[in-house]
């Protein structure tokens, strides 16, 4: 059973999850108290003392940690699952930011929301289903924060309309409210109805209240505060509700469909899909290219044969035609990692050998940041702006779990029993002009493959910066992929410039003019990358003005058509559809064995959760 827990900083999740570990194992707040309660979340608290007045800070393992969070500001910064297990039965609860952080609101843009709800959309994605989103709140409510309208519905607009049918809600802190909703639900249905959610619940059935203040007791308890008879009667009583409330609500979801996540044709998996195939785009874009001139300079060579031939025909021998009609090319392959990691993709940690980029500097191994870098290790923590490890910004680093590479593929092989047949040399002239009109086609046939992934490239990359929820520095569209290995050819090209001017001012000899030369051999094959990058990045651009200019709006529809019709392209789309294939199945793999997960394992329960239990053998 997979829960997904949101609302606005402050709501109480992380002290819900405290709560329902208690509730499952413990039938009594004594109960609790004597086994100094259940936390998978430590937490500090604020105490007063009933004799001096004074407040104090308490801690659920006594320990008491000056948080790095000011208050008003969420305390869980990325999405993270507590996995709660009791023989065959596992409930996952999806713990996430909070909405509307006070950092957030002051400024008015509600760009860490956006930040937020994009990670917790892709958390989401390593689920199968989702059998309930639970949306808390507190009572009494008359008003729907703007940060918190906006990331409800993306979530829910991303996540396809059915899910509208497992939306239930928490009511938080109700001892105020007589364990009621108050208010809250009249300011739901108007929420809801203003936003074309008619379709989300709102009910007794959907609605469930619960009291936080309980683990405050405890960790009161387990911090020797002192108590009294009446708080205890109290916090027992709010237990009973709370405890019951849990299950009945469990029940109630146990009763529902499960949110089909991957099956979902939702515009979030559709930017994810995106986001990888540009990638791939770019490589194999990038490969046509070289293939092409490479097979020009092949082209170059047959006629070069053939007028020689022509010139002397007594001199031609069969043998000689072998190494000229041998054609070679490269295609692309996606080797998986055997651990992920984050590579720095700035010109400056790049390098080139020929017109082959090499990312030389690996940030952090066995990367658990693949939702977002917020959480790899190279960084100093969440406010972290520069690697450590390079000092670049943190949008210029990349999470991977695959390796492209440059494999030869054998284009045209005549075997040397072909050869020897060729007797005459107007058998040979013939031969060769043939060559020269595969090689042509197979060009031809190359490059309009590639216009037309630099066209679906950027009708693609239209439909992400529409569908977008923030727009960070960074982007995963072919443009930008294209555009960053200029930058980093230039930047190379600059560096080998500076290393040519040193050696020049060194004594002129053999050795010398030997490492000039292969410096002025890389400067001539960086300036070739960056004419043929240019030369591509103005048909990708050309695309992009022309689709902008005529209004068009890219449906979800269309773009997973437009992905489909790559997918067929007769030479390139096996491998493309393959490739993509195997990077996500990388990316899933890696995101089910991540740190991300806290497991609890319940060896004995409470009355009524063994009661719930029951109900799945």
């Amino acid at each position: 059973m997979n829960i997904l827990l949101l609302g606005e900083t402050g709501t109480g999740k992380s002290t819900w999850i405290n709560g329902f570990a208690n509730y499952v194992r413990f039938d009594t707040v004594t109960e609790a108290e004597a086994a100094g309660g259940s936390f998978p979340i430590s937490a500090n608290f604020i105490a007063n003392d009933p004799v001096t007045y004074e407040d104090r800070i308490i801690s659920t393992d006594k320990h008491v940690r000056h948080s790095e969070y000011a208050a008003g500001e969420s305390v869980t910064q990325e999405p993270r699952t507590y996995c709660f297990t009791h023989g065959g039965l596992i409930v996952n609860l999806i713990d996430t930011p909070g909405f509307s952080d006070t950092k957030d609101t002051d400024t008015g843009k509600h760009e860490k929301d956006k930040q937020h709800v994009d990670d917790i959309l892709h958390f989401v994605g390593r689920f199968d289903k989702l059998h309930a989103i639970c949306i808390l709140l507190k009572p009494n409510q008359t008003r729907i924060t703007e940060g918190f309208a906006y990331c409800i519905t993306e979530i829910l607009r991303n996540l396809h309309e059915s899910a509208c049918n497992n939306v239930i809600f928490i009511i938080t802190n109700v001892k105020s409210t007589d364990f009621t909703p108050g208010r809250i639900l009249a300011t739901l249905r108007d929420f809801f109805h203003q936003n074309s959610l008619t379709k989300v619940k709102v009910n007794p059935s959907t609605v469930y209240c619960f009291e936080n203040d309980t683990m405050q007791h405890i960790v009161e308890y387990v911090n020797e505060c002192p108590h009294n008879k009446d708080k205890h009667c109290l916090a027992e009583e709010s237990w009973k509700k709370s405890s019951k409330t849990t299950m009945d609500m469990l029940t109630y979801i146990q009763g529902l469909a499960p949110h089909d996540v991957d099956n979902t044709q939702c515009i979030y998996n559709t930017r994810c899909l995106i986001s990888i195939l540009s990638k791939v785009l770019f490589d194999i874009v990038k490969c046509i290219t070289t293939n092409t001139e490479q097979l020009a300079s092949k082209k170059e060579d047959i006629r070069k044969r053939q007028s020689e031939i022509q010139k002397s025909p007594s001199e031609y021998v069969s043998k000689d035609l072998w190494e000229v009609l041998y054609t070679e090319v490269k295609e692309i392959e996606y080797q998986e990692l055997k651990y992920s990691i984050t590579i720095c993709t700035s010109p400056k940690c790049s390098d080139f050998v020929g017109n082959e980029r090499h990312f030389k500097q690996i940030c952090c191994t066995n990367c658990w940041g693949f939702w977002t870098l917020w959480t790899c290790t190279a960084f100093a923590g969440i406010s972290g702006r520069y690697c450590k490890h390079c000092n670049c910004e943190r949008s210029e680093h990349r999470w991977t779990t695959a390796k492209t590479e440059l494999k030869k593929k054998v284009l045209f092989d005549v075997s040397e029993e072909g050869i020897d047949k060729i007797l005459s040399s107007d058998d040979a002239v013939r031969h060769l002009k043939d060559h020269c009109d595969k090689i042509e086609n197979y060009v031809a046939q190359s490059e309009k493959e590639r216009d037309e992934m630099l066209e679906v490239g950027a009708l693609l990359s239209m439909f992400l910066q529409t569908n977008v929820l923030f727009n960070p520095s960074s982007s995963d569209n072919l443009g930008s992929y294209l555009n960053n290995e200029r930058d980093a050819a230039s930047e190379v090209q600059m560096q080998k410039i500076d290393q040519r001017a040193q050696h020049e001012q060194i004594p002129n000899d053999e050795e010398q003019r030997k490492i000039v030369a292969a410096i002025d051999a890389d400067i001539f094959a960086l300036s070739k990358h960056k004419t043929s990058l240019s030369n591509l990045i103005k048909r990708y651009e050309d695309y992009y003005k022309t689709t902008s200019s005529s209004g068009r709006v890219i449906t979800m529809v269309e773009a997973q058509s437009m992905v489909d019709d790559l997918y067929r392209l007769p030479r390139n789309g096996k491998t493309l559809k393959e490739a993509v294939a195997k990077i996500k199945r990388c990316q899933k793999l890696e995101m089910q064995h991540d740190k991300c997960k806290t497991a609890v394992n319940i060896p004995a329960i409470s009355k009524t959760w063994r009661t719930f239990v029951s109900k799945f053998k």
